[in-house]
């Protein structure tokens, strides 16, 4: 579950001499962000979407310190 893949990322970050993971979520993808937030992820901006990823054309950009 949830515990399994952040132990994984933190352990790859690490590997790869990393101590924090960027994580996307659509802008309006209530559910992404409250996960990102809830596993210590700290918005840092949101960016116009130019790849067309996302259903409304922005992303947010949050960071995760492993």
């Amino acid at each position: 579950g949830n515990k399994a893949a952040k132990s994984a990322g933190k352990k790859i970050c690490r590997a790869f001499g990393e101590s924090k993971i960027l994580v996307t979520c659509d802008i309006h993808n209530k559910a992404s962000q409250k996960t990102i937030i809830k596993n210590g992820g700290v918005l840092e901006k949101e960016i116009k979407d130019t790849a067309d990823l996302s259903k409304r054309g922005v992303i947010q950009r949050y960071w995760i310190s492993v």
